[in-house]
């Protein structure tokens, strides 16, 4: 039994267009994950930009608060010391009664 030379070529035309179209269709498959995982790593490194802004901005906000806390407490400091300075003036005018030292307080 000889083959048609014919039918042997349309035979192994139409199997070469089959494994063409797998092999497009698990190309186009592959190109699909690989895309897929493109956008998911560029969403986490968006993620972890934001997140990385998110920390930046906490840290300024903490070291304003910081500042502003020592500013609050050095005026606090320096305003008792002029009340200790201010009684203990006061305490050394009485000490000047009867004198002619005039107080200036």
């Amino acid at each position: 039994m000889d083959s048609d030379p014919e039918e042997d070529l349309e035979e192994i035309q139409c199997e070469a267009a089959a494994k063409q179209a797998w092999i497009e269709e698990a190309t186009k498959a592959k190109i699909a994950v690989a895309q897929e995982r493109i956008k998911k790593k560029q969403k986490a490194k968006e993620e972890e930009a934001q997140k990385a802004e998110e920390e930046e901005a906490w840290k300024v906000a903490d070291a304003w608060k910081a500042k502003e806390d020592r500013v609050a407490k050095d005026k606090a400091s320096e305003e008792s010391q002029k009340r200790q300075l201010k009684v203990s003036c006061h305490r050394s005018c009485f000490s000047l009664v009867g004198t002619d030292i005039v107080c200036r307080c």
